[in-house]
C-alpha cells in the first residue's frame, strides 16, 4: 500500500494506492485486487466545507476454475458532499454518492450493480476531559 496527503490552509488532498491478494468481498474465490482512492476537502467558510472522494477497484480472479467464481472485474464509486456546522456541537451533512459495477461470470455481486444515492446527516458531539 502507498499513500499520500497534503494538507493547505483550506484544502487538503489524499490518494492512495493498494494491491492485496484477497477473497474479494461478495465474490466467489481468491482474487488480486488493485485499488486506488483519492479525495479532496475544501473549507469554504467558517462553518462551510464540501468536498468529493472517489476509488476504482480492479479484482482479478486467481481461480478461475472454480465453481461459480467470476473471472474478476471493477467497481467504481464517487462522492460529493457539503458539511455545515451549526455549532460547537451541532453538525449537518449533505451529499450523493454512487457506484458502478461490472462483474463478468459466476454469480452476481448484486442485483443493483449500479446505485445512485443522495443522503443527509446531522450529528451531535459530546466529550468530556480524561481524569
Amino acid at each position: 500500500m502507498v499513500s499520500i496527503g497534503w494538507r493547505g490552509g483550506r484544502t487538503s488532498l489524499a490518494a492512495s494506492y493498494a494491491r492485496v491478494i484477497t477473497a474479494a468481498g461478495g465474490l466467489n474465490g481468491a482474487f488480486h485486487s488493485n485499488s486506488v482512492n483519492a479525495s479532496a476537502r475544501w473549507q469554504m467558510a467558517r462553518t462551510w466545507s464540501g468536498g468529493v472522494s472517489g476509488s476504482y477497484v480492479l479484482n482479478q480472479s486467481l481461480t478461475p476454475l472454480f465453481v461459480l467464481t467470476s473471472t474478476g472485474g471493477h467497481t467504481l464509486t464517487g462522492t460529493v458532499f457539503v458539511d455545515h456546522a451549526m455549532g460547537e456541537h451541532l453538525r449537518a451533512g449533505a451529499g450523493y454518492s454512487w457506484a458502478q459495477q461490472n462483474y463478468s461470470g459466476g454469480t452476481a455481486t448484486s442485483n443493483f450493480p449500479n446505485t445512485n444515492r443522495a443522503f443527509i446527516s446531522i450529528s451531535y458531539s459530546f466529550s468530556r476531559p480524561l481524569q
